[in-house]
């Protein structure tokens, strides 16, 4: 949900910018639905592993949660510019490229985020395993925010103390 939200927040105000410093006119209603709905059929095609991670599952080994959306999305008569705003949110490494404003826009903000949690994820890892964790296991972008502010604020006696639990 963490992702979506911020999906979200980045279209937009990827949306002022084209606005206000390109000229050009975007549908943010087109927008804000393709970023809502662009991972909703995740949840099928990913299992939790038991090591509090997640992994692909057999049907998601199978078929892909685009694929999933966009026939969703066919099916309940949804507007084919933002059936065109999901299928394209995977930009130059989908099948299908944006071609719309709209889904060009969504596609960066998916990107984006994706992004800068994968690294801030590893960086918040990487600050863990320099004070002892041996496997560190972060279930969230909020908890390497956590631990990298915590190092930025009170150095490496202060990121210890965090992971003694007495941060």
């Amino acid at each position: 949900m963490q992702h979506t939200v911020s999906v979200v927040r980045v279209s937009l105000t990827l949306c002022d910018v084209v606005e206000e410093y390109y000229g050009g006119s975007v549908d943010r209603d087109c927008v804000v639905s393709g970023a809502l709905l662009h991972d909703v059929m995740k949840c099928y095609c990913y299992e939790e592993s038991g090591d509090g991670g997640f992994r692909t599952s057999d049907f998601g080994g199978r078929v892909d949660h685009l694929s999933l959306m966009v026939g969703e999305m066919i099916a309940r008569g949804f507007p084919w510019d933002v059936v065109h705003v999901v299928a394209s949110h995977h930009g130059d490494a989908g099948a299908t490229k944006p071609k719309s404003l709209e889904a060009l826009i969504v596609s960066l903000a998916d990107l984006t985020d994706s992004e800068f949690n994968g690294k801030l994820l590893r960086a918040a890892e990487y600050l863990l395993r320099r004070v002892g964790e041996v496997r560190p296991r972060l279930m969230s972008g909020g908890e390497a925010v956590e631990v990298v502010g915590m190092k930025d604020r009170e150095g490496w006696e202060g990121l210890r103390r965090l992971v003694d639990g007495k941060g």
